[in-house]
This record gives structure tokens, C-alpha cells and sequence, in this order.
């Protein structure tokens, strides 16, 4: 009798073990899963910053202004920050003229 009890607790935990790493398992792939499209999307994300980084490059060299303020949204609320006096230009028409102005002197 004492036998089948223990037998039967031995089950019982071998059944919980296995219950738990399954449930680990899954909440672990789940997170790798998560994990994987946060990478991915850093990843992406890098690379249209890079790609716009260029872009603006490539418009400065060739002193394409509206290319360069093309890359930039219209929004009223976006700021320039610039290593000069003033350090920032709110608005897109304010970076247009900043630029312009750089574009001009050469």
C-alpha cells in the first residue's frame, strides 16, 4: 500500500516537472520568438536610418536643397539640432533656410 501511494506521488511529480518545463519551454521559444522581431526591427530600423542618412549625404553634395528638406517631415514640431549658434531650428521652413544658407556659402 505504501508502495502504490509512493509510486503514485513519484507520477504525480514527474508529471508536474514535465508540465513545467513544457510551460518554460514555451514561454521561453515565445520570448525568442519576441526577441527575433525585436532584433529584426532594429535592424530595419538601422537600416532606413542609414539609408536616409545617405540620402541626405548625397542631395548635400549635390546641393540639391528640396532633396535635402525632402528627408525631413513637415511637421511644425520637428527640431534641427545643429552643433552652431542657434542650436536648433524648429519647423521645416527654418531647416530649409538654415540649410539653404549652408548650401550657398559653399
Amino acid at each position: 500500500m505504501f508502495w502504490q501511494r509512493h509510486e503514485g506521488a513519484k507520477r504525480m511529480r514527474r508529471t508536474i516537472i514535465l508540465a513545467l518545463g513544457s510551460v518554460l519551454t514555451g514561454t521561453l521559444l515565445a520570448w525568442l520568438a519576441v526577441m527575433h522581431r525585436v532584433v529584426a526591427s532594429s535592424e530595419n530600423e538601422r537600416a532606413a536610418i542609414t539609408a536616409l542618412n545617405q540620402r541626405i549625404t548625397n542631395a548635400i553634395e549635390r546641393g540639391d536643397l528640396d532633396a535635402v528638406v525632402a528627408c525631413y517631415t513637415d511637421d511644425s514640431d520637428i527640431t534641427f539640432f545643429e552643433d552652431t549658434t542657434p542650436f536648433e531650428f524648429q519647423g521645416q521652413q527654418n531647416i530649409r533656410r538654415y540649410i539653404g544658407d549652408l548650401l550657398a556659402s559653399g
